[in-house]
């Protein structure tokens, strides 16, 4: 999922937050988090087995949420700051990155472009599909929601071919801020490990 960089949005996370919690802020966004999965798997009931699955670990070097495809990361922060129903946009969000294999599908492609191609895919199903509401600095593109030029339907691997052609363009477009890439801290094997 992806951050706002520009003005500070409706949803009350300006750009540039302080995104360290305290052990209190820690604890009441895991909460929060946890009847936000809740309400999504009465909501989505389908998405149940994976919901659950997902080990939630609070994740203060990720600016909002995301998952490697084994975690529900999240900034307790960036959590507390949602109003529920933008949360349950934001857990769905990072569920259907892992029912698409997201995380493990990127392969040597530029994260940042792979991000925002996966969001695009990921986001148009929830707002153009779903029609749930969603927070307004999401990327979210009509263009690829439905079928591409050739007939059939957009994937993350075409979106991506599509933006990687201007990929500074692209990054500029989206305003692109993830994690992307990066070392986790808390894992101890030193891996770099693909989230979105």
């Amino acid at each position: 999922m992806t951050a706002p960089t520009a003005k500070k949005s409706p949803d009350g996370f300006p750009p540039g937050f302080d995104i360290k919690a305290t052990v209190e802020e820690v604890e009441k966004a895991t909460k929060k988090l946890v009847s936000g999965r809740a309400k999504v798997v009465f909501f989505k009931p389908l998405y149940a087995p994976l919901v659950f699955r997902l080990v939630i670990k609070a994740a203060q070097w990720v600016l909002t949420m995301a998952t490697d495809g084994k975690s529900l990361m999240f900034n307790p922060k960036f959590v507390l700051e949602l109003p529920i129903e933008h949360l349950k946009f934001s857990i769905l969000h990072e569920i259907l990155h892992c029912v698409m294999r997201h995380p493990s599908r990127r392969g040597n492609r530029d994260p940042e472009i792979w991000n925002i191609a996966t969001d695009l895919i990921v986001n148009g199903i929830l707002v153009f599909g779903e029609a749930l509401e969603h927070m307004n600095w999401i990327v979210l593109d009509r263009k690829y929601y439905g079928k591409a030029p050739d007939g059939a339907d957009w994937t993350a691997e075409k979106i991506y071919d599509d933006l990687i052609k201007d990929a500074e363009g692209a990054k500029k477009q989206f305003k692109i801020k993830c994690a992307c890439v990066q070392k986790d801290p808390t894992d101890k094997s030193g891996d770099r490990k693909s989230v979105v």
